[in-house]
């Protein structure tokens, strides 16, 4: 008989477990036992988290553990070449924190990190949710940081908490890490790109809507878009985002298209100039959904 794990319901965790399993969960909108599925799957792998470049040989152990043989064509070890010039997308990322990458990247090492972290049900190519979760730990990098987002682009994450070997192979060599160090090193500078870099913020917020739509969809639930919001502008709109996200739970309602999820970053960046909205202009281009909420904080402000 095949043995089944059992997953405790929440309230048997610890606080720190209760929390992170419940951000998990409200961020994937998964439910509760796949998300303590995941969280049992993404324990730290047996194998020692990479910190330096692997050997061809190492590396060659490391990709024989899956079973598949060491003479297949695509983990042929090769001489390394120069790296690609960095995707349009990411124009703004210049190394921000880190210095040197140190000559071109061990493509064999990133291999073997991918096969480290992937799960023993996911395809040969693919990280699943729970070796993502497993992979982040790893990272210290949790959830509730927009560096997140960040990465996926980076690394052209096909969807939320997924990624393909491709997209994680060509991406950390155009950021030029190939160890666990290295890429630490890389989501700091993500990270300072995001807090300071207003081109390369701007590019990750817009790329996020099509990423976190469900597939097939042309809207994003208005649930998912409050928490991207949460996570994504506390920052940069501090005065108007509680106001902005009860307006739309309580009068609006409705699933968040396209249009209005890029258009409201620029109505962020005008109430950084203007947070009483005393200039703001009905006859201007913005969002129907825009011009509502402001009739609404005006009526609340009165």
């Amino acid at each position: 008989m095949m043995f089944r794990p059992r997953y405790p319901p929440l309230q048997s965790y610890t606080s720190s477990q209760r929390a992170a399993l419940s951000h998990f969960m409200q961020f994937t909108q998964t439910p509760e036992r796949t998300a303590a599925k995941v969280q049992l799957q993404s324990r730290p792998r047996l194998l020692p988290h990479i910190s330096a470049p692997v050997t061809a040989v190492e590396s060659s152990r490391l990709i024989d553990r899956s079973g598949r043989s060491r003479e297949s064509p695509r983990y042929a070890l090769r001489p390394q070449k120069s790296l690609t010039p960095p995707r349009a997308g990411f124009r703004y990322y210049q190394n921000p924190g880190s210095g040197s990458t140190g000559g071109p990247t061990n493509i064999a090492a990133l291999h073997a990190i991918f096969d480290q972290y992937r799960l023993p049900d996911d395809g040969p190519d693919v990280f699943s949710i729970g070796a993502t979760m497993g992979y982040f730990e790893a990272l210290g990098l949790g959830l509730e940081d927009p560096t997140v987002l960040a990465l996926s682009k980076a690394l052209d994450s096909p969807s939320m908490g997924e990624f393909t070997r491709k997209g994680f192979v060509d991406g950390w060599s155009q950021l030029g890490a190939d160890t666990m160090d290295k890429m630490k090193e890389k989501i700091n500078g993500l990270r300072k790109s995001m807090e300071s870099n207003e081109p390369f913020f701007k590019e990750v917020y817009l790329w996020t809507f099509n990423w976190a739509k469900p597939t097939g969809q042309k809207s994003l639930p208005l649930e998912n878009a409050v928490e991207w919001w949460k996570l994504l502008l506390s920052s940069k709109f501090p005065v108007h985002l509680d106001r902005w996200i009860e307006f739309l739970t309580t009068k609006w309602n409705k699933s968040v298209p396209k249009d209005t999820w890029n258009m409201l970053y620029s109505f962020a960046v005008f109430t950084q100039g203007d947070p009483t909205l005393a200039t703001y202009d009905e006859m201007s281009s913005w969002p129907s959904v825009i011009d509502s909420y402001v009739e609404f904080y005006r009526e609340q402000e009165e």
